[in-house]
């Protein structure tokens, strides 16, 4: 089977102009795809297809200094994962009832928000369904 791929330009391109993307890992490694967007492009309909379609987490990847400066501590202290994948607890906004009908657009904000250098951690709460 032959196998085409977009380059890594075009596909910085495509995020750039709030298209959902698919990465791909290595055959040797997950062989797996994931779905990826800029977290300030993300839409409800995105979260709804990626939630309904890809049937995994919802990550909102986040640099180290980052998750400091917004409180959010590691899942576990000592990761013997295999790939090691650094999860944070996860993260829901806080004085939202969760109803199914209406999740995807909550899911959305929070991605948003997460994505503000500004934000501080006061509009969630831990536990939640989104993992960093």
């Amino acid at each position: 089977m032959s196998k085409t791929l977009d380059s890594i330009e075009s596909a910085i391109e495509d995020i750039k102009n709030g298209k959902l993307i698919i990465v791909v890992d290595d055959e040797d490694r997950e062989n797996e795809g994931d779905f990826l967007t800029a977290a300030a492009n993300v839409t409800p309909e995105m979260i709804n297809f990626m939630a309904r379609e890809g049937r995994g987490l919802i990550c909102v990847p986040i640099l180290p200094d980052r998750c400091l400066d917004l409180g959010l501590d590691m899942m576990v202290s000592s990761n013997d994962s295999m790939y090691e994948t650094p999860f944070t607890v996860s993260v829901d906004l806080k004085g939202h009832v969760l109803q199914r009908v209406f999740l995807h657009r909550i899911e959305a904000k929070l991605c948003k928000l997460l994505s503000i250098p500004t934000l501080r951690q006061m509009i969630w709460h831990d536990q939640g369904i989104y993992f960093h």
